[in-house]
């Protein structure tokens, strides 16, 4: 019996839910619904009820300890004035593309994207969770408020899922991922980060970037660079080497402002000073330059590099 794609994406996005709610212990767990005046997760006026329409029992904010699910869905689209620093819940599903969430400085457990956007509002805010970061297939988005102008740092030990994360940033700025205590967990990743610009109008040339804090072994997932046209140039989608630090990557693709593929880096492990010169606007360094990324094709690849040149050496035979 064959499976259409539509159906395996469903079933693929299922599968990721459901990692979620038991990373979160939450077996036999409770689901909790945003309302659909939701301003913030973590706002003192009650925005959680029992189903999705908000006609059951309203639910009050989590506590310390609480292994429930909570999922903010599409429409509910939080003010920009409330302040969620912190949210308690034992797992929170952003779902569907109108999910906002503004965030400051603070703290979270699990965090499953089927759809979604955090938005930090102020520079250097960091938010950490203390269980893993799910990209569900319905993808994630990532960009500070506004203009896209400020830094923001994301801490987890588990990364997840098969998703597309999309980083949108602006002016030299952008998101940070990092390890949250001493363990850096990236396996059950397989989908890829999309780096683009946010800000439109700003001068040719200007970058959005994401970075890696902490060292990422055994590849399992791709980034994106973006060009997009602006006027007489493009800005661009950078990824930031961090001294130290090595990502390794099935992928690393070049997009040019047209959509096309400019470049995809081959196996190898790559410094900033072996990509600046013909690539230097997809790049950022800091320090020493002494960060790295090491392309490690996945082993279906290898397998048709290996037929490749399998073939090639019949024809000059």
């Amino acid at each position: 019996m064959s499976v259409s794609k539509k159906t395996t994406r469903q079933l693929l996005t299922l599968s990721s839910l459901a990692a979620a709610f038991v990373v979160s212990g939450t077996a036999h767990a409770d689901t909790f619904y945003s309302t659909t005046n939701a301003r913030g997760i973590s706002d003192a006026t009650t925005i959680w009820n029992t189903v999705t329409d908000g006609s059951g029992s309203p639910v009050a904010l989590p506590t310390s300890g609480d292994t429930n699910t909570w999922v903010y869905d599409e429409g509910s689209k939080n003010s920009d004035n409330d302040n969620n620093s912190s949210f308690l819940g034992g797992t929170l599903v952003l779902e569907g593309a109108g999910s906002t969430i503004f965030l400051e400085t603070g703290t979270m457990n699990n965090v499953t994207f089927n759809g979604g956007r955090f938005e930090w509002r102020s520079n250097f805010d960091t938010t950490t969770l203390s269980g893993a970061l799910t990209i569900a297939s319905g993808g994630a988005q990532f960009t500070a408020n506004g203009s896209g102008k400020n830094n923001a740092r994301l801490k987890t030990d588990v990364i997840a899922g098969d998703g597309v994360a999309e980083i949108n940033y602006a002016d030299g700025r952008g998101l940070t991922l990092s390890q949250n205590t001493t363990t850096w967990d990236t396996s059950g990743f397989t989908g890829s980060f999309d780096v683009s610009n946010k800000r439109s109008g700003d001068d040719p040339g200007e970058k959005g970037f994401l970075a890696f804090e902490s060292s990422v072994s055994g590849a399992t997932f791709s980034i994106n660079l973006i060009a997009l046209p602006d006027g007489a140039g493009s800005r661009f989608g950078a990824f930031k080497f961090i001294d130290g630090v090595n990502v390794d990557l099935t992928e690393m693709n070049l997009i040019d402002n047209t959509g096309s593929l400019l470049h995809s880096f081959g196996a190898g492990t790559y410094a900033h000073s072996d990509v600046s010169a013909s690539y230097g606007d997809y790049f950022i360094t800091s320090g020493t330059g002494t960060g790295t990324f090491t392309i490690v094709p996945e082993p279906s690849s290898l397998a048709l590099l290996g037929l490749g040149g399998l073939l090639i050496a019949r024809r000059r035979r």
